[in-house]
């Protein structure tokens, strides 16, 4: 085990490009051809994610818009030729309805939601569905799922990745085995949004969001763990900084004002929640994923950031396909078809009438696609998840990467610098 690749994953959730929780393996380039001969590695690199000269100007959305609905829409076409029946991952969110509009009538095509139970989150996912003219069905998250199974779920992706993500296994996963193709929109929100940006000032009330002046050296995923650093020894901590430096210094080379920005995106792997997509490809079935294809993938990083902001041109590409699906509020009360002042103003209307309704009738459980578990949760009991020599190589293993003074039951415990970070260190039980 690399020690610190490993606290590099406790502290940010991923493990930096090339590296891997391995200490002499490393990743092969992206977008890269590699021959491997007894003589060495050699590699041809056919394409990176260049910053392109206008990334800051002033653009048309809707040809951006277009675009994006042109090359998205081509995949999904192209991947389902020889389908005759596709499960779509349908949280009822923009994105999930985005490509379920995309599929082709003739494949039966059930859009299948996975929750706890049929709440908010489920209704708005069935009104959605309904406007899409296709049937939703509802595959129930077993009891403490994401405190269940937890070592298998952790070798079926791979250890390095963020196995609270690992959101398909068990019965969860037989449920979509009998399609030919499963759909879905992960990594869109990372790309095609915001959600990596660090150059967008979120305002308050129902101004919208702004794009900011470049500000190539914050980096939204690195934020997290300041908190976090001094619980480990600071020389771990320290080659953790240094490789996350030298990464941000190739990207800074491609992408000059928004190297921040693509600091996880480049490659993919470095995604926090890339352990969902793993586990996707464990269900069986062929996988289709159009936000990851290369022609999507090309597009977003050649599209100008003010198209980003507020999802602006996708919520423009998408909008006519969906049709009266794009009037029906998502989780948090926005409405896909409203950007704005408009649409601000709508989903702070929704809200205060969700809040309103809590008061009046508050209602048991989580209305949200997650149980609150998937976040984390203290203490963190080893025993309960392995056996006495997986809890005792976890217990030395974390030792190890602590800093002088901290013991491992106190990292697990109550005073854990986050609920998540002491989930993680689960990992470290696993024999690699």
């Amino acid at each position: 085990m690399d020690q610190v690749s490993a606290v590099d994953y406790l502290m940010h959730r991923s493990i930096c490009y090339p590296y891997t929780w391995f200490e002499k393996i490393r990743l092969l380039p992206p977008g890269s051809v590699s021959k491997i001969s007894a003589e060495g590695i050699e590699v041809h690199t056919y394409w990176e994610p260049t910053e392109p000269d206008k990334i800051y100007e002033s653009s048309d959305v809707n040809d951006w818009a277009s675009q994006m609905r042109d090359r998205v829409g081509a995949v999904v076409q192209q991947s389902m030729k020889e389908a005759t029946k596709a499960r779509v991952f349908f949280s009822g969110g923009h994105d999930s309805r985005a490509v379920a509009s995309l599929v082709p009538e003739g494949v039966e095509c059930v859009l299948t939601t996975v929750l706890d139970r049929k709440n908010r989150e489920y209704r708005l996912a069935r009104r959605a569905a309904q406007a899409l003219g296709r049937p939703l069905e509802w595959v129930p998250r077993p009891e403490n799922y994401y405190r269940r199974n937890i070592a298998e779920r952790i070798r079926s992706i791979g250890l390095g990745w963020d196995f609270r993500h690992a959101h398909f296994s068990g019965s969860i996963s037989r449920s979509f085995e009998d399609a030919d193709a499963l759909i879905g929109g992960y990594a869109s929100d990372s790309i095609f949004k915001t959600y990596y940006m660090s150059n967008v000032e979120e305002r308050r009330g129902i101004r919208p969001n702004r794009l900011l002046p470049p500000r190539p050296n914050e980096i939204e995923v690195l934020k997290q763990s300041e908190t976090e650093s001094d619980w480990f020894k600071a020389k771990l901590v320290q080659t953790v900084i240094e490789r996350r430096t030298e990464h941000h210094q190739r990207l800074k080379k491609m992408r000059p004002l928004t190297a921040g920005n693509w600091h996880a995106l480049w490659p993919l792997s470095n995604l926090s929640a890339y352990a969902q997509y793993l586990s996707e490809l464990r269900i069986g079935p062929r996988v289709i994923e159009p936000f990851l294809s290369s022609q999507v993938y090309r597009l977003a990083a050649n599209m100008p950031d003010a198209c980003r902001v507020e999802g602006r041109a996708f919520r423009q590409a998408f909008s006519e396909e969906m049709g009266l699906a794009g009037w029906v509020p998502v989780s948090y009360g926005g409405v896909p078809r409203l950007g704005g002042h408009v649409g601000e103003f709508v989903a702070s209307m929704i809200g205060r009438m969700r809040l309103l309704k809590r008061t009046l009738a508050p209602s048991s459980g989580t209305q949200g696609p997650w149980t609150p578990d998937h976040y984390g949760w203290l203490p963190v009991n080893p025993e309960k998840h392995f056996g006495k020599a997986d809890t005792k190589r976890m217990k030395e293993r974390l030792g190890c990467l602590l800093a002088e003074g901290e013991t491992p039951d106190v990292f697990l415990g109550s005073e854990s610098p986050s609920s998540e970070a002491a989930v993680r260190a689960l990992s470290l039980a696993v024999d690699s």
